[in-house]
C-alpha cells in the first residue's frame, strides 16, 4: 500500500502529486480557504482548507501520522518568514508529533546566478531574496523535522509552459538568452514519490533535466514544430537564426538525481515540449 501523505499546497505540483498514485485512504491535501470548496471536485484526496500563515487554521490539519510534502512558497520577508517558520514548526512538534517527516520543495534559485557547476554539496550562496528565503526555510525546517529537500529548476508541464505563452501571444520571459534549468512536473512528482518510498536516498537532490538551455532556443524549437499555431506577435521566432550565442556557463548538477536510478520520462526539453505541442490552448493564459 502507498504511504499516507499530507500535501501542504494543492497547487500545480501538489495536484499532480495527488493524482500520481493511489495514496493511502488516510492521505490528504490542503488548499487556501478562498479556494474551498470549489477545489473539492478536482482532487482525488480529501481537501483541508488551510492557511499556514494564520495560526487559527492550523488545528484543521489531521492528527494521524503522515509524511508531509510542503509546496507552499515562503513569506516574502526574511524576518517574517523566520518568525513564522519557528512558530509553525514548534506548534507542529507539540500538536502534530506524528507528522515529523517532511519533504520540502525548494528551488535551484538558492545557487548564485554566476558561472560554475553547482551541486548539492556546494556552499549555497543565494544572490536574490527568493533564494535567501528558500535557503532560510530549508535550514529552519531541518532543525525540527526529519527533512528531505528537493531543489527543482523551472517547473513546466500541461497548461503551464512556454509554448502556451507563445500561442497566447505573450512575450518571451526576461533574459531569454540565459540558460534555464527545467524539470517536467510529472518527473518532479515521480522523484518526490521515490524519495518518500526510500528515505535512505540523499536528503537533498537537485531536480533538473539533462539539458539546460536558454528559453529562446526552446521557443525557437517549438515554433518550428508548429509554426501555424503561433500568434502574430511571436512570428519573429521563426525568422531569428538559431545561433549559438554565448551565455552564462552556469550548470546545476543532476548527478545525484541520476544516482537514485530514476529515469526521467522527459530527459530534455524536446521530449517534454513534444508532448505539449498539440494540447488545448489554456484560455486563462499560461
Amino acid at each position: 500500500m502507498e504511504p499516507t501523505v499530507g500535501i501542504l499546497g494543492l497547487g500545480y505540483l501538489g495536484s499532480t502529486l495527488a493524482r500520481l498514485v493511489p495514496w493511502s485512504p488516510q492521505s490528504w491535501g490542503t488548499c487556501r480557504p478562498s479556494s474551498y470548496p470549489a477545489i473539492l471536485s478536482q482532487q482525488p484526496l480529501p481537501v483541508v482548507p488551510f492557511d499556514w500563515t494564520q495560526a487559527s487554521s492550523w488545528e484543521a490539519l489531521p492528527t494521524q501520522s503522515a509524511i508531509l510534502i510542503l509546496t507552499i512558497p515562503p513569506i516574502r520577508d526574511l524576518e517574517a518568514n523566520r518568525n513564522h517558520l519557528r512558530q509553525w514548526s514548534a506548534w507542529m512538534r507539540e500538536h502534530r508529533p506524528a507528522c515529523s517527516r517532511l519533504l520540502y520543495v525548494s528551488t535551484t534559485g538558492i545557487y548564485p546566478k554566476r558561472a560554475g557547476v553547482w551541486t548539492e554539496d556546494t556552499g549555497e550562496e543565494p544572490d536574490s531574496l527568493s533564494g535567501e528565503l528558500r535557503k532560510q526555510t530549508e535550514d529552519l525546517l531541518g532543525e525540527v523535522f526529519d527533512l528531505q529537500v528537493v531543489r527543482p529548476g523551472g517547473i513546466y508541464g500541461p497548461k503551464r509552459n512556454l509554448w502556451q505563452r507563445l500561442r497566447n501571444g505573450q512575450a518571451m520571459p526576461t533574459s531569454p538568452h540565459q540558460p534555464t534549468h527545467r524539470i517536467h512536473v510529472e518527473d518532479l512528482a515521480r522523484l518526490i514519490h521515490l524519495l518518500i518510498l526510500k528515505p535512505e536516498l540523499p536528503s537533498c537532490i537537485n531536480a533538473v533535466d539533462h539539458q539546460p538551455l536558454p528559453s529562446l532556443r526552446v521557443a525557437q524549437w517549438c515554433a518550428k514544430q508548429r509554426p501555424t499555431a503561433l500568434q502574430l506577435e511571436n512570428h519573429g521566432l521563426l525568422a531569428e537564426p538559431e545561433t549559438d550565442l554565448p551565455f552564462l556557463e552556469r550548470k546545476i548538477s543532476n548527478q545525484r538525481l541520476q544516482s537514485t536510478g530514476l529515469l526521467l520520462r522527459y530527459p530534455t526539453y524536446q521530449e517534454g515540449y513534444h508532448s505539449l505541442l498539440d494540447e488545448p490552448l489554456n484560455q486563462l493564459r499560461a
